[in-house]
C-alpha cells in the first residue's frame, strides 16, 4: 500500500488525486468493486481533461460526431451528458490515445 500511496501522491490534479485517495481506502478495506469504480472516475476524468486541452470547439465536434444528441462540451462539467463510451471514441479521434 505504501508504494500506491506515494504515486496517488505524486498525481498532480487534486480531483483526480482524491478518487485515487478514495480507491486507495476502498482497497484497505476490501471494498474493491468500490476501488474500481473510483480509480475508473479517475482516468475517465484525466482523459476528460485531455481532451479539453484540445479546445472545446475541437471536444465538441468530436462528441457530437459519434452522439448528435450530445449538447456541446464547453467546460469539464458538461462531461456528465456525454456517455464515457462517446467520451471515449471522441478522445480517440482527438489523438489523445490510439486503438492499443
Amino acid at each position: 500500500m505504501g508504494t500506491l500511496e506515494d504515486l496517488v501522491a505524486k498525481v498532480p490534479d487534486a480531483e483526480v488525486r482524491g478518487y485515487l485517495e478514495e480507491a486507495l481506502r476502498c482497497l484497505q478495506v476490501g471494498a474493491l468493486r468500490a476501488c474500481t469504480v473510483f480509480v475508473w472516475v479517475a482516468a475517465i476524468r484525466t482523459i476528460q481533461s485531455g481532451m479539453m486541452a484540445k479546445g472545446s470547439a475541437a471536444v465538441s465536434a468530436a462528441v457530437q460526431k459519434h452522439d448528435p444528441q450530445v449538447r456541446a462540451v464547453k467546460n469539464l462539467d458538461d462531461f456528465a451528458h456525454v456517455k464515457d463510451a462517446t467520451a471515449l471514441l471522441a478522445a480517440k479521434d482527438l489523438g489523445i490515445f490510439d486503438k492499443n
